[in-house]
């Protein structure tokens, strides 16, 4: 006799986005871009758009994680600049390249352990802490620095950034393996699922025996460890290190984790979708550039769209919750 099994619903289970804005969105800015501009849709151009999203997508993949726990993370630009800053300086006082580089991509860890820290131990809300954080290491890396760029890497390093191997970047290369493991991470273990829970239910979290705040502190170690490989990623393609190098890119992450349809509320977003809306804005800036517009209008119109989609996700959001409300009253009544 076959008996009948119940399946015990996941607390950790994860709420999904809405895909078919994010595609619609990237596909009209693709069509838009390949009408106003012949040369867009060049393989060389195509592949030079990767390159840029490269630098976008890899730091989204932190930020993404931060968004689902309801939280955001602005230390992004902050930390491309330092970390590589902290290499090249380790460099030029004789340091082994290699253990440069690690140290570099520890930095940035350290910065996202204290970004967390702040957030979770001390109560400082995560717009604050990860601003304030990645002001003092813009600061940090003006001083560094002196205020201009510093060069000096060595050809192999830079060959990473501006090499390719079977016509394909390694920039690109790079983004797909990082892209690939925060979605797994994301989207196939447990702890991955612990985010979705923490940015849907907290008591969730508690009533299983987890801890929120260590969740919350190695969520923001993870967004700096992957921002530190961005930093790194874009000096080895520009060959230099510049303290304002990570400007651009803050906007660009929250952008591309909107724009792949991960909600400001918390609870919903993938690491592919957000390296999806990666590629969307790389297409962006690059037809941008190619039109001749002065980044300050490309931030203005990058600013507009992040504003649009947000609207647009509340106002689903909240037809979506009015909609439950009214069945729940209906099969109340009957």
């Amino acid at each position: 006799m076959q008996k009948n099994v119940t399946r015990r619903k996941n607390p950790f289970r994860k709420v999904s986005g809405r895909p078919f804005v994010r595609t619609l969105v990237i596909i009209a800015v693709i069509l838009m871009m390949a009408a106003l501009i012949p040369n867009f849709l060049k393989f060389s151009n195509l592949m030079n758009v990767l390159r840029q999203a490269s630098i976008i997508a890899i730091p989204a993949i932190g930020v993404t994680m931060a968004m689902i726990t309801k939280g955001i993370d602005l230390s992004t630009s902050g930390v491309i600049a330092f970390a590589p800053m902290c290499v090249i300086v380790m460099y030029h006082a004789g340091i082994p390249f290699a253990l440069c580089v690690l140290c570099g991509i520890l930095t940035g860890v350290l910065a996202g352990l204290l970004n967390g820290l702040l957030i979770a131990r001390v109560g400082v809300l995560p717009f604050i802490a990860t601003y304030v954080s990645g002001t003092i290491m813009l600061g940090l890396t003006m001083v560094i620095g002196n205020g201009g760029s510093v060069t000096g890497f060595p050809k192999g390093y830079t060959q990473i950034g501006n090499g390719s191997v079977l016509g394909i970047p390694w920039s690109n290369i790079i983004m797909l393996l990082c892209v690939a493991a925060g979605a797994l991470f994301l989207g196939k273990t447990k702890y991955g699922n612990r985010i979705y829970a923490l940015g849907n239910n907290e008591s969730v979290i508690r009533m299983e025996g987890l801890s929120p705040e260590k969740l919350l502190i190695a969520i923001y170690g993870i967004g700096g460890f992957f921002s530190a490989v961005a930093g790194l990623l874009l000096s080895s393609q520009l060959s230099t290190v510049h303290p304002t190098q990570g400007n651009s890119y803050q906007l660009d992450c929250i952008a591309a984790c909107i724009l792949g349809g991960t909600s400001m509320l918390g609870g919903s977003g993938t690491v592919i979708n957000s390296a999806l809306g990666a590629i969307g804005i790389a297409a962006m800036r690059n037809a941008l550039n190619l039109l001749g517009l002065h980044p300050y209008v490309q931030n203005l119109l990058l600013g507009t769209l992040i504003i649009l989609i947000v609207a647009v996700n509340v106002l689903l959001k909240q037809r979506e919750k009015r909609q439950q409300e009214g069945f729940n009253i209906r099969r109340a009544d009957t």
